[in-house]
């Protein structure tokens, strides 16, 4: 096994904002293995994630195909794993409940290399689901930004903004809500980062 690449019992997280090319990162780390002789993955995404059936950069052509796990029942996720098993890939890991901590670290235990990719902080900057606490298993955490997309501004992006409508959420909106017609999203420095205070 080409330990590059391949590292077992080791947990790598990339997280960051929105379109801070998170899943970009991970489809790169498949599209590198995939040279690698007996090298077995596998991908998953939560069934949350309706937008397509395979996971795809918002930045390039490169898509992987995946399967889907009831994030509310991330113990399915064992259910998949074949004992040939090298690498598993976790995208929008965000969405899991509180179930994947213990699940990740089972996976590890076995020897398998596992690559979780997720936003760090919800819409309104807070700690998003299980991500702060992978943070402290990992091994490898690449915090990822962005470019804020506030007009006039090109920092560095540390925050997903939603709006609604076009304005600022508020501080007391849930916070899973997927992009939608009234409900878009964009990247945003601290600055340009707001939160309604209602």
């Amino acid at each position: 096994m080409n330990y590059n690449h391949i590292k077992p019992g080791t947990l790598e997280i990339y997280c960051g904002p929105m379109k801070s090319g998170k899943t970009r990162e991970i489809l790169h780390k498949i599209d590198k293995i995939k040279y690698l002789e007996n090298c077995n993955f596998l991908f998953i995404k939560p069934n949350i994630d309706t937008r397509e059936s395979f996971i795809k950069s918002r930045f390039s052509e490169m898509k992987e195909q995946c399967e889907t796990v009831d994030e509310n029942n991330p113990n399915q996720i064992l259910s998949l794993i074949k004992s040939n098993l090298d690498l598993l890939i976790i995208d929008e890991i965000q969405f899991f409940s509180e179930e994947i901590v213990k699940v990740i670290e089972k996976i590890l235990k076995t020897g398998i290399h596992v690559v979780v990719a997720g936003l760090d902080t919800d819409f309104a900057g807070k700690g998003f689901g299980q991500v702060p606490q992978l943070m402290t298993l990992a091994t490898h955490v690449h915090k990822l930004s962005g470019i804020c997309e506030y007009s006039g501004c090109s920092n560095s992006s540390i925050r997903s903004q939603r709006l609604i409508d076009g304005k600022p959420a508020g501080k007391n909106d849930k916070q899973v809500s997927i992009e939608g017609q009234n409900n878009t999203y964009e990247s945003r420095c601290l600055v340009h980062h707001e939160v309604e205070e209602e």
